[in-house]
């Protein structure tokens, strides 16, 4: 805010009464004032003049004064909009906000993987692509497009976004890579479960006994009202998968990494409390015995030779009769 300053006067009070003096002397000696009597005149009047000279001095330093604090009330309204409101201008900008994380995606050996983010926030924001914590250079948009995938690009891919009030980092996604052989794809994550179901055909065998009572005199034929047991029906389903060549990452999993096989399935798809275990790393199949008629479903994960289990396949659902 600036200073409110008094008006300072053009002419001095001082001033005022040494010209009226003057005045007043000039008439008294206005007869016979001639060019000849003038160093006399000044001579006997020279405090009345010393008294103008030093008024009009005071004048103009007062003039000189007011003019510095007319100066320095701009410099006071010039300086309330200064650096110091610079700061609050940007604490005021929008923090970045991601709104679209990367999605994790499975794709084939040589195909295109696309990677993509949207995030909001104040003033311009700016795109770092990551992957394994290393910054990828030149990727900089909110896209990241890896054309002709291989091994080589399987792994985990983040983004920084930035903004003048700070940065934020989105989750990492995977990118898992399928690898190809003979022409046709091989399943690299989990095992593919193959649907063949095996059905116990023996026939169901009745061992209640029968009992001959001999008819009483009129030979009526006497009837057997025992109830006959049914015992349960079991089945048993085999299911078959191809031997997985690849961990879920894209790195080679040879066969002697391979240490079996765990399958749970249940007939609630929800709860698979039911496991079933292969120790045996080159087995391809398995039956599975014992099971009553209804609706059931199966998934199988590979266990590799340090006791680490993979993730579990889709659900195969199969009914059993």
């Amino acid at each position: 805010m600036a200073k409110k300053h008094n008006k300072t006067p053009t002419i001095s009070v001082f001033l005022e009464v040494s010209l009226l003096l003057l005045l007043k002397l000039l008439k008294q000696t206005a007869t016979g004032f001639t060019m000849f009597n003038t160093f006399n005149y000044f001579e006997a009047n020279s405090k009345i003049l010393a008294t103008v000279v030093l008024s009009a001095f005071l004048t103009a330093c007062g003039a000189g004064g007011a003019g510095s604090d007319s100066t320095s009330s701009e410099a006071s309204v010039d300086t309330s909009t200064g650096p110091e409101n610079i700061a609050e201008v940007v604490d005021h900008v929008m923090p970045v906000s991601i709104s679209t994380q990367p999605k994790s995606i499975l794709v084939n050996e040589g195909s295109e993987a696309l990677f993509t983010v949207a995030a909001t926030g104040g003033g311009p924001l700016s795109f770092q692509w990551n992957k394994g914590g290393v910054e990828l250079v030149g990727e900089t948009s909110s896209s990241l497009i890896l054309s002709n995938a291989g091994l080589s690009n399987s792994g985990q891919y983040s983004v920084v976004v930035t903004n003048t009030a700070g940065s934020v980092a989105s989750l990492a996604a995977l990118l898992t890579v399928q690898v190809r052989s003979s022409g046709a794809p091989v399943v690299v994550e989990t095992p593919v479960v193959v649907e063949t179901p095996v059905v116990d055909e023996t026939p169901v065998v009745d061992e209640t006994p029968v009992v001959d009572e001999t008819p009483v005199v009129d030979e009526t034929p006497v009837v057997d009202e025992t109830p006959v047991v049914e015992e349960p029906v079991f089945a048993s389903v085999e299911l078959s998968w191809d031997i997985p060549i690849a961990r879920e990452d894209g790195s080679y999993l040879a066969l002697g990494e391979i240490n079996g096989y765990t399958i749970k399935y249940g007939t609630d798809t929800n709860n698979l409390n039911l496991t079933k275990e292969v120790d045996v790393n080159s087995e391809e199949s398995v039956v599975i015995e014992e099971l009553t008629s209804g609706t059931y479903y199966f998934s199988i994960a590979t266990i590799d030779s340090d006791g680490v289990q993979g993730a579990y396949s889709a659900q195969l659902e199969q009914v059993v009769l």
